[in-house]
């Protein structure tokens, strides 16, 4: 029956003009920062900073991007940061290490 009654009061009529709907998805998108994305249990304005990857902010139970079936592939992310900041060395690394013969 609780669940019913929050259905309710997050229904609105649809806006008349454009001012409206800003205003309203602007409501919206504030109400959104302040619960979780998955339980939606009112999170504390120190859980409401720490936003996942995915731009949605979760309560600490489902903050693990496999609690809450993220979309972003973090293990993929992590792995072209990687080789992207630590480039292969082909043959340039190889005769450096070399000790000069005389």
């Amino acid at each position: 029956m609780a669940e019913m009654e929050q259905k309710m009061k997050e229904l609105t009529l649809p806006p008349s003009n454009m001012e409206e709907l800003n205003a309203l998805k602007a409501q919206r998108e504030a109400k959104l920062r302040t619960m979780c994305k998955v339980c939606r249990r009112k999170l504390s304005i120190m859980e409401q900073e720490m936003s996942c990857a995915c731009s949605y902010v979760f309560c600490k139970e489902h903050r693990d991007p496999d609690r809450h079936l993220c979309y972003i592939d973090h293990r993929q992310t992590g792995r072209h940061k990687i080789l992207k900041e630590n480039p292969r060395i082909e043959d340039g690394g190889l005769h450096k290490a070399k000790t000069p013969t005389c």
